[in-house]
């Protein structure tokens, strides 16, 4: 009974080294070789993502309406879906998962197409120098935008970096899901349209919390602005939840400086 008890007393005592030994050589190991722990760049995450369309991705940094425990408003990482890509994927195109705040399309009453509205200037100056650093920009392309001039089939072209959706895209109704659009709680604090009442006043998705005695969640569906197609400069849309019905409001004129409505920014990416 007593070699016994030694024999397994020896074993105990041999793990217990090997494990020691295996913690100890781990520990030296990582301080001389570290891992890499850094956030990866986007065309990593999309070449990790093999470039599935529908994916979610991280790219730059947006205000989220939520506070820090020191009361600062939150930023954070910006989720951004694979949304298409060239032929030879030197470039994919992504759009943000979130409707990410609300803006008017305009801020005067005048018609006014893509190429002089405010949302493009907010997009291209606000935004993109809040949401990227000097580094991120540099993966972003300048990419040409074609818009409708008035009514009609008439197009122009502008240089954006960033955009907003166009027409085919916001009618898209796939299995990824990709058109449908959350607020985050700062377009909801905004005043993010999710449903328009009988009446056709439109009702943020803030109004219809607080009628209904709730507070902000992140399932609400709501409206974001996209390119309009022949006869409408821009519109918004929403895909209604559970029917696949595609609605859309506001044509060419929307009201000025209606902040009914989220934005979906877009971008494309540099892969080469």
């Amino acid at each position: 009974m007593l070699d016994e008890l030694k024999s397994f007393l020896k074993v105990l005592l041999l793990a217990v080294i090997v494990i020691i030994g295996i913690t100890v050589f781990s520990t030296v190991l990582d301080f001389f070789f570290p891992k890499d722990t850094s956030p990866k760049d986007i065309k990593t995450e999309i070449i990790d993502k093999e470039y599935e369309y529908g994916a979610i991705v991280r790219f730059g940094t947006y205000y989220t309406g939520e506070l820090t425990e020191d009361g600062k408003e939150e930023i954070a990482p910006i989720e951004w879906r694979i949304a298409g890509s060239t032929d030879d994927n030197s470039k994919v195109l992504l759009v943000t998962n979130h409707a990410i705040d609300a803006q008017p399309y305009n801020n005067s009453e005048k018609p006014i197409n893509w190429c002089d509205c405010s949302l493009r200037q907010w997009l291209n100056n606000d935004f993109y120098n809040i949401a990227f650093s000097d580094e991120d920009k540099k993966y972003i392309a300048l990419s040409e935008t074609r818009y409708y001039v008035g009514e009609g089939s008439k197009k122009d072209t502008v240089n954006d970096y960033v955009f907003i959706p166009d027409f085919y895209f916001s009618s898209l109704n796939d299995e990824s899901g990709i058109s449908e659009c959350t607020p985050t709680k700062l377009a909801y604090e905004h005043g993010a349209v999710s449903w328009t009442s009988a009446q056709g006043r439109h009702l943020s998705t803030r109004e219809i919390n607080i009628k209904n005695g709730s507070d902000y969640n992140d399932s609400a569906h709501c409206y974001y602005w996209f390119q309009g197609d022949e006869d409408d400069i821009c519109r918004a849309a929403r895909l209604s939840v559970g029917q696949g019905n595609f609605r859309t409001i506001h044509s060419i004129v929307p009201e000025p400086n209606d902040m009914s409505i989220g934005v979906r920014p877009e971008i494309w990416i540099n892969m080469s």
